[in-house]
């Protein structure tokens, strides 16, 4: 699974845009779990739940409602709206593969709707 798309996301929108944004972040984990590892989970939970809870419903509304969504074709539109559901009513494999066979569908479907062009 894509574990670190949300946390780049929220990093991103809250001003970090150079590639050393995740080598300073990646270097204050590996310090902190080097040198207080026995500390750390004391040194989170002094993080506030709704402050994370915030980030991540940031960072998952910037990567679902994505300028993809809005510029895609309108026929993409069932396949988007079923793999969101499947994903959410089930789980992200299953999500994964209805969204697959939905887009199998689609291309069948446009395939068959659009008329073949003669080369000349």
């Amino acid at each position: 699974m894509c574990h670190g798309a949300g946390g780049l996301q929220a990093q991103y929108r809250f001003g970090a845009r150079t590639g050393l944004t995740p080598i300073i972040f990646g270097a204050a984990l590996l310090l902190l779990a080097a040198g207080f590892a026995d500390r750390a989970a004391a040194l989170f939970a002094v993080i506030p739940i709704g402050a994370v809870g915030a980030l991540l419903i940031l960072a998952g509304a910037d990567l679902a409602i994505s300028r993809r969504l809005f510029d895609s074709k309108p026929s993409c539109l069932p396949v988007i709206i079923v793999t969101a559901l499947v994903t959410v009513a089930a789980n992200a494999a299953i999500g994964l593969i209805a969204g697959w066979i939905a887009e199998f569908i689609r291309a069948a479907i446009v395939r068959r709707l659009t008329p073949e062009r003669h080369k000349a």
